[in-house]
């Protein structure tokens, strides 16, 4: 997440810090809990973002330095935009697949 404006692992975040949102505005952390959940899904994005409950986060793991994994990417991100069938499908199915796989809540994000 951006947390003061620095990509952080969320496992940094502290009360008080303030967390970038979607909308362009920013939100102080109020409150932060832990939940244990089985599973995983790594979505790639273009950007490199993803909006998760109106925060934005960075798509990438801690496993590859962001810069890097998105430098990495770019041939892949070129075929997309192409339109590569295969990528296109990867796609349709991801996002049938997260629909699926994802049990988030509803209503406004908590913070």
């Amino acid at each position: 997440v951006y947390d003061n404006g620095v990509l952080v692992s969320g496992s940094h975040v502290k009360l008080g810090d303030v967390l970038s949102l979607s909308n362009g505005r920013s939100s102080k952390v109020i409150a932060i809990s832990k939940q244990r959940m089985t599973g995983a899904f790594a979505p790639h994005t273009v950007h490199g973002d993803i909006v998760v409950n109106g925060v934005i986060a960075s798509s990438y793991t801690r496993v590859v330095h962001p810069k890097l994994a998105h430098t990495l990417l770019a041939p892949i991100r070129f075929l997309y935009h192409l339109g590569f069938p295969s990528f296109t499908f990867l796609e349709k199915t991801s996002r049938a697949n997260l629909a699926t796989s994802l049990s988030l809540p509803t209503g406004p994000a908590s913070f």
